[in-house]
C-alpha cells in the first residue's frame, strides 16, 4: 500500500492506495483518522492525479471525480457507496431515500452504517446524504466539515475553514418543513447607502438582534432581517452564516458594498466579539464602541469569528464585511428584557450601541469610495 498527505481547506488529508486504486482518504483532523501501516510506502508521485483532481473541487473547478477507485467493503455496502457516487453535485437525499433507490425501502439503518464506513469520503460524497427532516447528520471529519462542503458545492467558490453547523443545511431545507409568515418572517427595506445591515437570527432565535439591527440600519442604511416567530423551539431555524442562502438576503448583499450582520452569543460578560474580514471598518466599530464604554474583543472560537469567504458578511461587492457577536448579557441590559413584550422597552444602553454604530458607518461611508479591493 502507499500512501501520502496533501493540504487541504480542513487540515491534511491522508491518500492511501494501490494499483488497483484509491483506497482510503482520511481527514487527520478528524474522529476516525487513519495511522499509516508501518511497512506502507510513502509515495507522492503515485497520486498526483487523486491530488490535482481534490484541489480542482476545493477550489470550485471540479464537480465530478474520474480517479480509479477501490474501497474495501460488504457487497451490500459498496453496492450503497456507489449509490453515494450518483448523488449530484450540490444536491443532497436522505438515506431513506437512498434506501429506496436500492429497492430496499426499511434498510435506511444499514444505509447509514454503511455511508459511515464510507473509506472514501468526498470522492465519494456521503456529505450529501442528511437527515429526513433536513438536518445535517453525522459526520466522520465532523459536521462543521460536512457544513463546508455542502456551502462549497453550492457556491462553488473557493473553501476556507467553516462555521458551526445548523439544524438545517439550506434555506431551501428549512422551506420544506417550516411556513413563511408562520414559524417566520423575512423583512427587507432597501436604501441608497453602501451598507446593508442584517440580523439573520431575529425574533426568538438570537433575541434582540434583529431590533438592534433596524434601529442601525435606519432609513439611510439597506436592513435585512429573518425572524423566528415560534411559540417555541425558535433555534431550530437558525442556518449558519456560511449556509445562508435565502434569495433575497443574498440578492441584497450583492446589492451592497458591505455587509454588517449582527448576532447573539451566549455569555455572561458584557462583552462584543468583533469578526469579518473588513479590518478599516472593524477598527472605526470598535473605536467607536470604546468610546461609548463598550467592551469590544476578537473572539478566540473560529465560528464566531466572520473570516470564511462563504460567511453572507463577506458577500457585498467589496468581498469583506464585518460580523459582531452580542453576548446574551451585554443583550439583556439593552432592553427591559430578552422576551419579545420586553424588547420594545430599550435602555441607554442600546441606544448608545446604536449611535456607535451608526456613527462608524458614517465615518466609514466616504471611505468606501476609494475602496478598490475587489470581490473575491
Amino acid at each position: 500500500m502507499r500512501y501520502t498527505y496533501i493540504r487541504s481547506p480542513f487540515g491534511r488529508i491522508l491518500l492511501a492506495g494501490d494499483p488497483s486504486g484509491l483506497r482510503h482518504i482520511s481527514f487527520l483532523s478528524g474522529k476516525k483518522q487513519l495511522i499509516p501501516h508501518p511497512e506502507w510506502k510513502q509515495d507522492g508521485p503515485f497520486f498526483q492525479e487523486a491530488a490535482e483532481q481534490l484541489h480542482a473541487y476545493f477550489t470550485g473547478n471540479l464537480a465530478r471525480f474520474t480517479l480509479k477507485l477501490a474501497p474495501r467493503g460488504t457487497p451490500f455496502q459498496l453496492k450503497v457507496l456507489w449509490a453515494v457516487q450518483e448523488i449530484p453535485y450540490g444536491q443532497t437525499t436522505t438515506y431513506g431515500a437512498l434506501a429506496k433507490y436500492l429497492g430496499k425501502p426499511k434498510a435506511y439503518r444499514a444505509v447509514g452504517a454503511a455511508n459511515a464506513h464510507n473509506p472514501l469520503p468526498i470522492v465519494i460524497p456521503c456529505h450529501r446524504v442528511i437527515g429526513s427532516d433536513g438536518r445535517l447528520t453525522g459526520y466522520g471529519a465532523g459536521l462543521k466539515t460536512k457544513q463546508a462542503l455542502l456551502a462549497l458545492e453550492r457556491a462553488n467558490r473557493p473553501l476556507r475553514q467553516g462555521e458551526r453547523p445548523g439544524r438545517y443545511a439550506s434555506y431551501e431545507a428549512l422551506r420544506q418543513h417550516e411556513t413563511e409568515g408562520v414559524d417566520y418572517r423575512i423583512q427587507v427595506r432597501e436604501a441608497p447607502s453602501p451598507f446593508a445591515v442584517m440580523a439573520l437570527h431575529g425574533g426568538g432565535i438570537e433575541p434582540g438582534t434583529l431590533e438592534l439591527a433596524d434601529a442601525v440600519a435606519g432609513r439611510e442604511h439597506a436592513f435585512y432581517a429573518f425572524e423566528g416567530k415560534k411559540p417555541k423551539g425558535n433555534r431550530a431555524l437558525h442556518i449558519t452564516s456560511t449556509s445562508f442562502d435565502e434569495p433575497r438576503a443574498l440578492r441584497l448583499a450583492r446589492k451592497s458594498a458591505v455587509v454588517v450582520t449582527l448576532h447573539g452569543c451566549e455569555g455572561m460578560e458584557d462583552v462584543i466579539y468583533l469578526g469579518g474580514r473588513h479590518k478599516p471598518i472593524k477598527a472605526r466599530i470598535k473605536a467607536q464602541l470604546q468610546k461609548r464604554g463598550f467592551a469590544v474583543k476578537e473572539t478566540p472560537k473560529s465560528s464566531l469569528r466572520g473570516a470564511h469567504s462563504l460567511n453572507i458578511c463577506n458577500r457585498g461587492q467589496a468581498g469583506r464585511g464585518v460580523q459582531l457577536e452580542i453576548t446574551h448579557s451585554l443583550r439583556k441590559k439593552m432592553f427591559a428584557g430578552l422576551r419579545k413584550s420586553s424588547r420594545k422597552n430599550r435602555t441607554g444602553t442600546f441606544h448608545g450601541f446604536v449611535s456607535a454604530l451608526r456613527e462608524a458607518l458614517s465615518k466609514s461611508t466616504s471611505a468606501l469610495a476609494g475602496d478598490s479591493k475587489p470581490f473575491h
